[in-house]
């Protein structure tokens, strides 16, 4: 009537009227045979099958499924028993149940004694459980060694370097633009691996990398950002440069990448120093140049790295086995490519900006598509090495690294099957029954009183039970095989 749609077009009112009709036929069909007076278990030990085994450990497996039943079955079940009790009948009945499937598993598929166990049955379940174990502990090796395969690329979108002096405001800042991000060509990398032979620190470094995870990052040497430091601030810190205070140069470089699951962080930094030690060149030229508002530029020599590896999670850091300082004697017969040093001047417009030269007889020289701009030192380079992250489906396991992954995977499922597979002889007197048909009668009858509402039976049959587990002599001739 709500929907003015016959009965034979309505799917919704014909699945309704057919459950009706088999809930009233099986009802009518439960009132005729009568209900059972007893209960003597759930529905899953009604028979003693590899089926019903295999449906029955699925149940005690889940997760405070098997807790939450005997819980509520011990509120609102009239017992004598403690809780604690309740729990320990109900592990002995599912123990029991376990052996008395297994016993009529071999009645019903008899092996021969004395023989040979088949071929098929040791290379089929035993080489299962072999490449099983194998694959376990080879697994995070195998996912961590196909990484440049299925992880992905994660170079940096942008780069910004800022130039600070010990706390006071920034006297430089420059972001990189779209087009000085370029990609490294195979070329380019075996340009620089070619350069490195007589380096293995550096070759094995750069194993880890193709052409496609390096880029190069150029950056403009004048500031983006006018220096508005106010004159308090100014003269303080013309005051400090005149001091013995210690005192440094700050280069800040930060890189972003795109946002991906395995990242921790879209953008990571690294902060780079140079000591201004008091009487030295760098700080008394810093000293006139910012107190005069002029002067000649001020160089810092030998501490910012032109080479930088960037990780998935953590800080960038420098790639020592690539480049050093160049008063080391044996960088040259090495290949090593010597740190890059840097030149700041403060200039004088309507505005006052600084801006910075690169002071580097090599900037990444092996680059082809830089070395237009080698000889122009008011442009910045750098090269950067970026980890691959891992895409969203395996992000999760490859999260905590290979030794986190380990420990998780490999060592868990290790203590799990070492639980399996040893432990045993201490309970060979429980497990090894031959017959369990007169003690499982006690538990069943057990169950029945307990139904019928005898308590004090109930409770004399649970001790009868302890009673039989806690004698060997009764458990041995209890579970005897039946004879004709």
């Amino acid at each position: 009537m709500l929907t003015n749609t016959p009965f034979i077009q309505n799917p919704a009112a014909q699945l309704f009227y057919f459950i009706k009709f088999l809930y009233f036929g099986l009802s009518a069909w439960q009132i005729k045979s009568g209900y059972p007076m007893g209960h003597t278990g759930n529905f899953l030990t009604t028979k003693y099958s590899y089926v019903n085994l295999v449906l029955f450990q699925a149940f005690i497996i889940c997760p405070f499924l098997l807790e939450l039943r005997c819980v509520m079955d011990w509120m609102w079940t009239k017992t004598s028993l403690t809780i604690g009790s309740w729990f320990l009948m109900e592990d002995m009945f599912n123990k029991l149940f376990t052996i008395k499937c297994l016993r009529q598993g071999e009645k019903d598929f008899p092996a021969p004694r004395g023989i040979n166990r088949p071929a098929i049955v040791k290379y089929g379940l035993g080489g299962f459980i072999l490449l099983a174990l194998i694959f376990i502990i080879w697994f995070p090796l195998v996912i961590f060694s196909f990484a440049n395969t299925i992880y992905l690329l994660n170079p940096p979108v942008q780069c910004q370097m800022t130039v600070s002096i010990g706390g006071f405001q920034d006297i430089f800042t420059v972001r990189s633009q779209p087009s000085g991000i370029a990609n490294v060509t195979v070329d380019d990398l075996s340009n620089l691996r070619n350069s490195l032979v007589n380096n293995s620190l550096a070759i094995g470094f750069l194993e880890s990398y193709e052409a496609t995870d390096i880029r190069t990052i150029e950056l403009n040497g004048a500031s983006t950002a006018i220096w508005g430091i106010t004159e308090p601030s100014q003269a303080d810190l013309v005051k400090v440069l005149a001091s013995n205070d210690s005192l440094a140069v700050t280069v800040t470089l930060s890189f972003t990448r795109s946002p991906k699951l395995g990242l921790t962080a879209g953008t990571i930094s690294a902060e780079f120093y140079f000591d201004l030690i008091p009487g030295s060149d760098s700080r008394q030229n810093l000293h006139n140049a910012i107190a005069s508002q002029g002067g000649e530029p001020i160089y810092l020599s030998y501490f910012l790295p032109q080479y930088l590896h960037l990780p998935a999670t953590g800080q960038p850091t420098a790639v020592d086995s690539i480049q050093c300082n160049p008063c080391d004697s044996q960088y040259q017969t090495l290949g090593m490519k010597p740190l890059s040093g840097i030149g700041l001047e403060l200039k004088l417009t309507r505005t006052e900006y600084w801006s910075v030269e690169e002071l580097s007889n090599c900037t990444l020289s092996f680059i082809s598509s830089c070395s237009e701009n080698i000889t122009n030192s008011s442009t910045l380079f750098f090269s950067t090495f970026n980890d691959r992250v891992a895409p969203d489906a395996v992000a999760f396991i490859t999260g905590p690294g290979i030794i986190g992954l380990y420990i998780g995977m490999v060592f868990v499922i290790g203590q799990f099957v070492r639980t399996l597979t040893s432990g045993g002889s201490y309970t060979v007197m429980f497990d090894q029954l031959p017959n369990v048909d007169r003690i499982m009668r006690i538990a069943k009858d057990l169950y029945f009183v307990r139904e019928n509402g005898h308590l004090m039976l109930e409770e004399e049959l649970f001790a009868k039970l302890i009673y039989i587990y806690r004698s060997p002599k009764m458990l041995i001739k209890l579970s005897k095989l039946k004879t004709s």
